[in-house]
């Protein structure tokens, strides 16, 4: 997608707390941002140009041909259906951008540093590269779809809280190092690990574009 372009109005199916929703006003006059949990909607970022809005997560009532943008941040995996590309359909205009996109950050070398053998990838049920494919449609033409890796540096701090959120890798970091003062424990390895207060992270950019007819 041309990073210079401007649309009218945007959709975004999944916002959560609205970060992906405040990435899109970059492109959109309006952005009309949806969630089906209340929780995360009574938490979203204010923003002038974001409509906040309550769903069941399938359908989307609102008159067709009315979106030039619509996207799902890490949230299609969740949400695929055929009734929901039905509706994605309706409310795209005509010649309008689908884009489905997730960030995967990369903690199994991390993990390996920490002498604790990562998951498999059968355990791991959540598939980052999730699109319409299986899907029928002659409405949506799919345009590309990009693999891209990327690295960056992570405070220690948010690294060891990335890597406790996730149920697995507690347990198995706290098999490694006990539950009691788990946290401080593996900051504590990581700054023998990086001689720094951050550490260098990889990453994974997962894009998918389609196009309306």
């Amino acid at each position: 997608m041309d990073e210079k372009a401007k649309y009218a109005y945007g959709l975004d199916i999944g916002c959560g707390t609205g970060q992906s929703a405040l990435a899109l006003t970059h492109f959109c006059e309006k952005v009309m941002a949806i969630d089906p949990s209340k929780a995360m909607l009574k938490n979203a970022i204010s923003n002038n140009q974001i409509e906040y809005r309550h769903c069941n997560g399938q359908d989307l009532d609102f008159r067709p041909n009315i979106f030039d943008i619509i996207a799902f941040a890490g949230s299609l995996y969740y949400a695929k259906s055929k009734h929901l590309l039905a509706e994605v359909v309706k409310v795209a205009k005509p010649n309008a951008k689908v884009i489905i996109y997730d960030f995967e950050i990369l903690l199994n070398p991390t993990l390996i540093a920490l002498d604790v053998t990562p998951p498999s990838k059968q355990q791991l049920a959540y598939d980052y590269t999730v699109d319409f494919s299986g899907l029928e449609s002659q409405n949506l033409q799919l345009q590309n779809k990009v693999q891209e890796e990327m690295a960056f540096a992570l405070s220690l701090e948010n690294l060891s809280h990335l890597l406790l959120a996730d149920n697995d890798h507690y347990t198995l970091l706290a098999g490694k190092f006990g539950e009691a003062d788990l946290f401080e424990k593996l900051i504590d390895r990581l700054q023998e690990m990086a001689g720094s207060d951050r550490l260098q992270i990889g990453g994974l950019i997962y894009y998918t574009l389609y196009s309306s007819s």
